[in-house]
């Protein structure tokens, strides 16, 4: 397939999924310029350029009155979105996502801090929390989650719904990506990881949790990311999870390579 007719094809079926997903808040539909509704008063723009998703990446902006988002908080959000494009990947969900999550257009109206133990809807991450108590006692869950794939390219919808629902479920941390896949995630509580997998699951993506423990947030690396980071293919390219970085990422929470053979169901 050519590339111009590959890109027009990934295109319409990522333009299906967004209809499906984001229904009304999908607000222009365009051949170059895709809008969704991220927040009450925030608009997602998506600038397509010609050879996106099969090698240019798209361009995103964010806009709204400044009474409604102002700069800093839109230059951060944007810095995230522009840390988490993947060349050769359908990126729309994801990035919307993420708004959603990070400016509280997800949660209609209802406060998602009442489910869990810190309250997610202020822009206090946990790694600040970690800083700002002196105890450093509180604790969270870390869990290795393996995917039979996790595949970057025309396999596109499945992935990304899937990542998509990562933010609304609490969930951080690394997703190494290829066949197999490999996610390490940080969380509050055990239920958040169980919500996610069934949203993996609904997505075609089920995963298996192969281990987990209880961990102190003090001992968590504090350059631990606030979102699930997407890791590229080892040497960047193939289908071949980047393996010694995730047997790093295992070592720095003290986990074991190859995993503990016993660990109790989460």
């Amino acid at each position: 397939m050519m590339a111009e007719e590959e890109n027009e094809a990934r295109r319409a079926e990522e333009l299906d999924a967004l209809r499906s997903f984001y229904e009304d808040d999908l607000v222009s539909d365009g051949s170059n310029c895709w809008k969704i509704r991220v927040a009450s008063k925030v608009i997602l723009e998506l600038r397509l350029p010609p050879n996106y998703p099969t090698s240019d990446a798209p361009i995103p902006m964010l806009v709204a009155p400044s009474w409604a988002l102002d700069e800093g908080r839109k230059s951060d959000v944007l810095k995230d979105l522009h840390e988490m494009i993947t060349p050769g990947m359908e990126m729309a969900i994801m990035l919307a996502e993420h708004c959603r999550a990070e400016l509280g257009g997800d949660d209609d109206n209802v406060d998602d801090g009442d489910n869990v133990d810190i309250d997610i809807g202020t822009d206090t991450s946990m790694n600040e929390m970690s800083a700002s108590s002196p105890a450093q006692h509180v604790d969270l869950i870390i869990a290795v989650i393996e995917f039979h794939h996790m595949l970057i390219g025309p396999s596109h919808k499945k992935e990304s719904l899937a990542l998509s629902a990562a933010p609304a479920n609490g969930i951080d941390g690394y997703i190494f990506m290829g066949g197999p896949s490999f996610a390490v995630v940080r969380c509050v509580d055990k239920q958040d990881v169980i919500n996610w997998l069934q949203e993996c699951k609904k997505s075609g993506k089920p995963g298996n949790v192969g281990y987990w423990k209880s961990i102190s947030i003090a001992d968590v690396p504090s350059d631990w990311p606030n979102k699930l980071r997407v890791m590229g293919y080892a040497g960047g390219r193939g289908d071949k999870p980047d393996a010694e970085c995730y047997k790093r990422t295992l070592s720095l929470l003290n986990i074991a390579y190859p995993l503990p053979s016993s660990c109790p169901e989460i």
